[in-house]
């Protein structure tokens, strides 16, 4: 079934690969919810999410590194300081929490 899942992917443009570091999500979560609280939020939240997706399912980055979330929220627009302070902080961690 995988193979034939990730042949189908490829034919649309996804490389999937199964090789990088399985961490929290967490961080990034907080980051897609504070993308859309952002001016044009819901368009940079699926950007961000197309970003995040293609670093983790194509590229084996580490989605819990916050190096990594920062470059992939500058790729939207965000401030690399603001977004290091944000994923420093509390300030959305209760909300994002399920």
């Amino acid at each position: 079934m995988l193979p034939q899942i990730i042949e189908t992917d490829k034919q649309e443009g996804i490389n999937f690969s199964f090789r990088g570091k399985i961490g929290s999500t967490f961080d990034s979560h907080c980051l897609l919810y504070y993308a859309k609280q952002q001016d044009n939020g819901e368009k940079k939240q699926n950007d961000l999410i197309n970003i995040l997706f293609r670093n983790y399912f194509e590229q084996e980055q580490d989605l819990s590194d916050h190096q990594v979330l920062i470059k992939a929220a500058e790729q939207v627009g965000f401030n690399s300081d603001e977004t290091k302070e944000f994923l420093q902080s509390d300030q959305y961690k209760k909300r994002s929490s399920i």
